[in-house]
């Protein structure tokens, strides 16, 4: 009975830690949210669907480890300390190491030769550029489609086909319309700079060096500069084993250009973001006559 309290601290603290995976299994199966916020007679509905397939592709967790380290590391914690503030303490630990590191340690996990994992990631790495792509077309004609609509206002409005009042309430709904577009945006860049994260970090330990720093991108069209926010420190890659030196330089590089272009490309959608929500004030507003 004296250790009754104990493990049930600890068996609580694990539960916690099971929980946040029965929960985060339940949120990857909700991302399709513009599904049914989105009006069936939003005239850009199609393009915010198919926007709000990318944010259901970026959803899925790449890095099951994080919550998967914390469960093991809750019960480590409370093996070796014995009470639920070791326990804790081991959840954390364990969730940060599961975050930061569970792309490489499940790459390494699926075993075959060095050669066999960098091309493994090199694959990974290209389908994530692919839908990014996608990602990306699919945002510029959301973000075209709201600015066409507005400028149909403009022209009814100097048509004289509605009055001045209805013109306000219908750009007022455009603006609306195109910030919850944005922050479907937002959603997305918040996955790909955690998922990009996880890449970067195999890569290097892949190949035994960090990554250069990437290149500035250029603005997109926009009516101010979108202020690049600092990448997330991340940890620093193992020193290169006799296997990694053994690597064909073609091999390292090709990852190493992999993870370069899909930084880049995360870095150009994430400008994008930022001069469409420059522009909902900037363009879509009553013509001064």
């Amino acid at each position: 009975m004296l250790h009754t309290r104990p493990i049930r601290a600890g068996l609580a603290a694990s539960s916690i830690v099971i929980l946040g995976l029965s929960l985060g299994s339940c949120a990857q199966q909700n991302q399709h949210i513009a599904s049914s916020q989105t009006s069936a007679d939003d005239v850009c509905r199609a393009q915010r669907l198919a926007l709000d397939d990318s944010q259901a592709y970026f959803a899925g967790d790449i890095v099951k480890g994080a919550l998967i380290g914390a469960a093991g590391g809750a019960l480590t914690g409370f093996l070796f300390g014995g009470n639920a503030s070791s326990a804790a303490i081991g959840a954390a630990s364990g969730a940060l190491v599961g975050g930061a590191v569970g792309y490489w340690q499940s790459q390494q996990q699926q075993g075959g030769s060095r050669t066999d994992l960098i091309s493994r990631m090199v694959g990974d790495m290209d389908r994530e550029q692919q839908q990014l792509d996608r990602t990306q077309v699919n945002f510029n004609a959301l973000v075209e489609c709201r600015r066409a609509s507005a400028r149909q206002v403009n022209a009814d409005l100097k048509a004289g086909t509605i009055t001045r009042e209805v013109a306000e309430q219908r750009m007022a709904g455009v603006r609306q319309l195109a910030s919850a577009d944005v922050a479907i945006a937002k959603r997305i860049n918040t996955r790909l700079d955690e998922r990009t994260a996880n890449y970067v970090y195999a890569t290097e330990q892949a190949t035994g060096s960090p990554l250069p720093p990437p290149a500035p991108v250029a603005a997109a069209p926009a009516p101010s500069a979108p202020v690049a926010s600092a990448p997330a420190p991340r940890p620093a890659p193992a020193p290169a084993t006799t296997q990694q030196a053994s690597l064909s330089s073609g091999d390292t590089g090709t990852a190493r250009q992999s993870a370069s272009t899909l930084v880049q490309k995360k870095q150009t959608f994430a400008a994008s973001t930022n001069a469409a929500e420059a522009s909902i004030s900037n363009d879509m507003k009553i013509d001064t006559v």
